[in-house]
């Protein structure tokens, strides 16, 4: 609405995609990486190999359904993880590391050049990627104006935004830097790379985009609404962000109801 138009919901990027049915499979496993990524980092040393490699098989599977939440989750848990590391427990982290991640690394690299090495498989898909910024905007909705790219980026996290200006502390939480960076590792992505060829427009690399938002979405929220505020001026701040929450839905209400109005639902 912001942008004065009933195509877009949330911006470009929005939280929460009903129409993608990999998407959708790959969410619970998404969700269960998100959760087994921050236990083994606050575990540190003392973290069980029998989670590292559950953190790995869940990677896995999530990937087998759609590998965006693994481009944006493997780099920042492995930022992270060097950031937390007790140096006397580095061998016993390095071998956990290995467990926890290399299992996906082996798939996605595994499955790219298999389909290099069988083009048969991709039926009139002769495309491959590309680097150059800003790659998202240009290729998935190169009619944009850079006025309208700027509000549709801004919509895409508003939420987010607002809870942390409102409450910056959050950010000092291993959930909330584990969800935050995750989603500018995955928006760097989407800016960086795209696909040349037939699937030009298709937009590969906006889902892993959408994926970590969708988690970074329920943590401010789920913060939110748990919040119990001590002083007016909290109280204040959590009134604004209600209400932040109050429109979050509606417009994807409005989204909703515009879908079956001109049966579209981009």
């Amino acid at each position: 609405m912001i942008i004065e138009s009933s195509y877009n919901y949330l911006g470009l990027l929005p939280p929460n995609v009903y129409h993608n049915s990999t998407w959708l499979a790959a969410l619970p496993f998404s969700v269960a990486a998100f959760g087994l990524g921050i236990r083994q980092l606050r575990a540190g040393g003392r973290g069980s190999f029998v989670f590292d490699a559950l953190l790995g098989l869940v990677l896995v599977c999530g990937a087998l359904c759609k590998p965006s939440y693994a481009f944006a989750f493997v780099p920042t848990y492995g930022l992270l993880w060097l950031l937390n590391i007790r140096r006397p427990a580095i061998g016993r982290l390095l071998l956990g590391f290995a467990l926890a991640i290399l299992p996906v690394l082996l798939l996605i690299v595994g499955q790219a050049k298999w389909i290099a090495l069988h083009p048969e498989v991709s039926v009139d898909d002769k495309s491959h990627f590309v680097f150059g910024f800003p790659a998202g905007w240009k290729i998935f909705m190169p009619q944009l104006s850079s006025l309208e790219s700027f509000k549709l980026g801004i919509t895409s996290f508003a939420l987010p935004l607002v809870v942390y200006a409102l409450r910056p502390q959050l950010l000092r939480q291993l959930t909330h830097q584990c969800a935050l960076i995750s989603t500018v590792v995955a928006f760097a992505q989407f800016m960086l790379v795209y696909e040349s060829g037939i699937r030009a427009s298709h937009g590969n690399f906006t889902w892993q985009v959408i994926a970590t938002n969708h988690l970074l979405y329920w943590l401010v929220t789920l913060d939110v609404l748990c919040w119990r505020p001590n002083t007016k001026a909290d109280w204040a701040k959590q009134i604004v962000l209600l209400t932040a929450i109050v429109l979050s839905v509606i417009s994807g209400l409005h989204y909703m109801d515009n879908i079956g109005i001109i049966g579209h639902y981009i």
